[in-house]
């Protein structure tokens, strides 16, 4: 054991807690079978020699008539892209890799049948066996690349090339896929195949690291490298492995983490929160083997503690205390900003279709891997904040980000009332669909998620069980001789049964368990109790942790674990009056009526990511006003009086509650946020007194909204080397960087540098404005701005407003908007491009826009 004093807050790394094996937990809640049936349908439905067109003809080897898939999975070539691009902007092998861990989670899972799992395996076995050939042909046509997965040629890392984005990003995912093939792939060949595949990858990181030194391998998103690769390490023992993740810690992030140092705002959420998954990864591999950790030396061994763990711990409290929203999810346009702005940031950054804006909150990746970190906080600490956050994110995030019919699943969840969730697409004809499959990294995170419904429900240390999730299940134990059912129907029905069996009725348990059921916080902590037979517990008996534990010496026997939902509303930090309603671990939404839009319709924003339209009419509906006597305060005061409960617990109807006391919405009926499918929606709901100030403010905040979004041609407002950027199609010079300041993003470059993003016009407006964002911290900095290749103007940056943000703008002149019908760009499309004037530094760019009309 590992004797590390200051591992003594947490459990001892020989009690880590470890989740339920799929292969023996059966998931029997009629919501979640559902789900894995649909997402077992839709592994099936793909062909692993198109998922390998790419791999093997970087390889040099045939792929004879074989299309890839397309979307972000495209490749350079026209002729093996479906939509016959040359160079496209994509991620190139990213959903490969989802793939191979959905595969893998699919086949020790309890849902697929026989019958399925075998076809399962066949693909898994064809991918992986189809991947280790491209790796061998690669290295061999390219020595110096020996081991590198060829999703795209070595020559692209690490920043990309030809339309090829963030390549460690892509090529993590196919690594990860190969270790959780190692880990728990259906057979010995094809664990042993895909450990040996993963470990010459990692001789390659190595290999590449020392022969560019220079470069830096961290500027670039990574995705979870370093996790990725502690993970093999432990597999495999070898320190080559362990020092290829260490490539990719990024110390001095974890250093400001670890002394809580808010360090979020301006930070690319999904590109931040794998980093912290991999310092944890690093803790719990080192500390859970002694013959590991005693190979580092005292500094790195401390390390461990109040570097990489404290930097995990930080971070997630700070995601969950100022960045979170009510479903569990956070960021917006894939991107945290000020703490404690939720409001602010779901509903002031504009409506028009397309691009990111207020359609753009809680991106389902995030949500993906808060729980992968969740999950491994939970496992060290066994505390109940974590299991809280773990299933309240999975009930309202995870299982709403699935369309029930077609199992696809959604990019973002917008926060904004007046949008509907929008699903991806097939791409592969199931179901007799013919679109053109897009392969978002939610899309690969989603077939992760409802492959793997099974993994988190519970957690076992030795005799200890810990029930992680209150969901209908089965969890056997072998070695216990034991058989744990769970029904549950939360929070509809209050009471959960337990039953512990004999496996071999014939036999006793062959030792005595420890059932270990959370006190939740969202539970009526007074009228809680535990039943077994005549006697009962109740919450006032509870240990600190915020566990009932109960001993088993012998079953049959039923428990009747009672947990009363409790009906709250909770406010955004920055608006008070902006409100959701969660009862018991459920966020409560209700479809907002409107005749004149169409709930699922859908624009573009970033890459190929399909963005919810905002129908304005659906969002007047979300607007609360008290009857009189109230005020917002007042009516919330007594919720229960307001929001009443109309479905009875033992009737076949879903969750239902119904608004009343108020003079707008009265009526309005209120569902589970996750069930609520093809509708327009409101999970927060701005509440005002009628005739008041604020009633007045949020119809003037409308009235802005609507006509911002008339104003507004195109607009981008972050700058993230990535996916926001890349759907603008930017282009830049060699010196050219982003960064943030003061919660803002920016891109900038030397003083003869340049950077330029295709957007669009509106020729059938009268005059088209040119917005350009800069900050007077910039005063006197210049840049040349040309637009169709032609100088229009050169701007200074000015010294007021006194270090504030404002807006420049450029009337674009009709030669130049002639231009745009003229290229190939798209529809009524130019090239912006912002040029240094060899003097000084170029000013930093904040925002951009093009317009039909200045803001009054």
């Amino acid at each position: 054991m590992v004797t590390n004093t200051l591992l003594s807050r947490y459990r001892t790394p020989d009690h880590y807690l470890q989740g339920a094996d799929m292969a023996r937990v059966t998931v029997t809640d009629p919501g979640l079978q559902h789900a894995a049936k649909l997402e077992i349908a839709y592994l099936l439905s793909f062909d692993p020699a198109r998922l390998l067109v790419e791999f093997r003809a970087t390889a040099g080897l045939p792929t004879g008539d074989a299309k890839n898939y397309g979307g972000w999975e495209n490749g350079p070539a026209a002729d093996r892209n479906p939509d016959g691009t040359t160079s496209p902007t994509r991620f190139t092998g990213h959903f490969v890799g989802h793939y191979l861990s959905a595969l893998n989670e699919a086949c020790t899972a309890t849902t697929a049948t026989p019958e399925e799992k075998k076809a399962l395996t066949a693909k898994l076995t064809t991918l992986v066996d189809g991947l280790a050939a491209a790796q061998t042909a690669y290295g061999q046509a390219h020595p110096e690349s020996a081991g590198f997965i060829p999703a795209f040629p070595a020559a692209a890392l690490p920043d990309g090339a030809d339309g090829l984005l963030v390549p460690f990003y892509n090529l993590h995912k196919i690594l990860q896929g190969l270790v959780d093939t190692a880990t728990m792939g259906p057979t010995e060949t094809i664990r042993a195949t895909s450990l040996t595949a993963a470990s010459r990858f990692a001789d390659f990181i190595n290999a590449w690291y020392e022969a560019h030194a220079a470069v830096d391998m961290l500027k670039t998103e990574y995705g979870g490298m370093n996790a990725a690769l502690y993970e093999l390490f432990a597999l495999t023992g070898d320190d080559q492995h362990a020092a290829a993740a260490h490539l990719f810690d990024e110390v001095p992030l974890f250093a400001r983490l670890a002394d809580n140092e808010d360090v979020l705002p301006g930070l690319h959420a999904n590109t931040t929160i794998p980093k912290l998954i991999g310092a944890l990864t690093r803790y719990v591999v080192y500390t859970e083997n002694p013959l590991y950790y005693f190979r580092l030396s005292n500094k790195d061994q401390l390390a461990l503690d109040i570097l990489y763990r404290q930097a995990a711990e930080n971070f997630w409290q700070m995601v969950i205390d100022h960045h979170t929203y009510v479903i569990g999810d956070n960021s917006q346009s894939e991107h945290f900003h000020s703490p404690d702005a939720l409001w602010q940031d779901a509903t002031t950054n504009g409506t028009e279709d397309g691009g990111y804006n207020d359609n753009s909150t809680c991106e389902t990746c995030n949500a993906h891997n808060m729980l992968k970190l969740t999950r491994l906080l939970f496992q060290v600490t066994g505390d109940a904040r974590y299991s809280e956050y773990y299933e309240h994110t999975f009930r309202n995030t995870i299982l709403a980000s699935q369309d029930p019919d077609t199992g696809m699943t959604t990019y973002f969840q917008p926060m904004q009332a007046g949008y509907s969730r929008v699903f991806g697409v097939p791409g592969t004809g199931l179901n007799g669909s013919t679109a053109q499959g897009e392969y978002w990294c939610c899309q690969g995170t989603g077939i992760e998620n409802f492959a793997k419904l099974s993994d988190s429900l519970y957690f076992i240390d030795d005799h200890d069980v810990y029930l992680n999730m209150f969901f209908s299940s089965t969890l056997i134990l072998p070695e216990l001789n034991a058989k744990i059912t769970q029904t549950a129907d939360l929070p509809k029905q209050a009471a959960v049964h337990i039953t512990i069996d004999r496996l071999n009725p014939s036999q006793p348990l062959a030792s005595s368990l420890r059932l270990h059921l959370r006190i939740p916080a969202w539970a009526n902590h007074d009228l809680i109790s535990l039943t077994a037979g005549d006697f009962t517990r109740t919450a006032e008996d509870k240990p600190a942790d915020d566990w009932i534990t109960t001993t088993v010496n012998d079953g049959p026997l039923d428990l009747l674990y009672t947990i009363p939902a409790v009906l709250r509303a909770v406010a955004s930090p920055d608006n008070p009056n902006w409100v959701a309603f969660q009862f018991g671990p459920t966020i409560l939404a209700g479809a907002l009526p409107t005749d004149q839009d169409t709930p699922g319709d859908y624009a573009y924003g970033g890459v190929k990511v399909r963005v919810a339209k905002f129908s304005q009419t659906a969002h007047a509906e979300s607007l609360l006003v008290p009857k009189d006597g109230f005020t917002p305060k007042t009516w919330l005061s007594v919720l229960d009086d307001h929001v009443i409960r109309v479905d009875d617990p033992d009737d076949d109807q879903p969750l239902t509650f119904k608004l009343r006391g108020l003079a707008q919405g009265n009526g309005l009926i209120l569902h589970p946020y996750a069930e609520l499918n093809r509708n327009f929606y409101a999970v927060y709901w701005a509440l005002a007194q009628a005739d008041s100030d604020a009633y007045r403010l949020i119809q003037k905040q409308a009235a802005a909204a609507a006509a911002d979004a008339r104003r507004t041609i195109d607009r981008l407002l972050l700058f993230d080397n990535n996916n926001a950027e890349a759907g603008k199609h930017y282009a830049v010079s060699a010196d050219a960087t982003v960064g943030n300041y003061a919660g803002h993003t920016y891109r900038t470059a030397g003083s003869n540098g340049w950077f330029s993003y295709n957007l669009q016009v509106d020729p059938d407006s009268a005059v088209n404005y040119l917005a350009l964002q800069f900050n007077t911290a910039d005063a006197g900095q210049r840049a040349v701005i040309a637009v169709g290749g032609a100088s229009i103007d050169t701007v200074t940056v000015s010294a007021e407003p006194a270090n504030g943000f404002y807006w420049a703008y450029l009337t674009l002149p009709d030669d130049v908007l002639a231009l745009a019908d003229a290229t190939n760009l798209g529809p009524h499309t130019v090239t912006v491009q912002l040029n240094g004037t060899g003097e000084t530094t170029m000013p930093r760019l904040f925002g951009i826009k093009t317009l039909r009309e200045k803001p009054i």
